[in-house]
């Protein structure tokens, strides 16, 4: 379940205020396309090894009038008591093939908290010393060919073997992808 939140920053405590659920994936209302469609290169030119990017949220939603705003995971919705919320800092993605895998970077505000909905709704968090986490994720009907956003860009249903297959040319750029953070 991915979340919009306002964020207010001073210093270092960020104060987290929700607005609403929001689609990431998608090629009509997802945020990821959206944003790309504001940060692609016109006539990009997919090479052989297909064509990688990133997505910081801090300077890229805001292309898409999203200020002040952040995107967080809630994840464990379902679970009674327990608050785990991790918030979208950077998306890569490696667009081939029809597919695109990618690596979600995220800092841990909440892990296996106890709690509801109400601590959900508003909250402030000291951002120093928040630990990275990393997933991955892929859209089986999405890629960039030639500079154009082609397909649907939706995950696969959830499923035992849902998980992305990842070429060593692919892993090698997401491992130089996380040494830059």
């Amino acid at each position: 379940m991915y979340y919009i939140y306002n964020v207010e920053k001073k210093d270092h405590i960020c104060s987290y205020s929700f607005i609403d659920k929001v689609k990431l994936f998608g090629s009509v209302n997802g945020i990821i396309v959206k944003i790309l469609q504001k940060i692609l290169p016109k006539n990009q030119n997919e090479e052989n090894d297909g064509y990688k990017w990133k997505i910081n949220m801090e300077t890229d939603l805001p292309k898409i009038d999203l200020l002040n705003k952040a995107i967080l995971i809630n994840l464990k919705p379902n679970a009674e008591n327990n608050v785990s919320l991790y918030e979208i800092k950077n998306i890569f993605g490696h667009s081939k093939s029809g597919w695109t895998p990618m690596m979600f970077h995220l800092k841990a505000l909440m892990v296996d908290e106890q709690g509801g909905w109400e601590q959900k709704k508003q909250f402030n968090i000291n951002d120093l010393n928040l630990d990275n986490i990393f997933t991955f994720h892929h859209v089986y009907d999405g890629s960039i060919k030639n500079g154009d956003i082609i397909g649907k860009w939706i995950p696969p249903r959830p499923s035992s073997t849902n998980s992305a297959l990842l070429w060593e040319e692919t892993m090698d750029y997401f491992i130089e992808c996380k040494n830059q953070i």
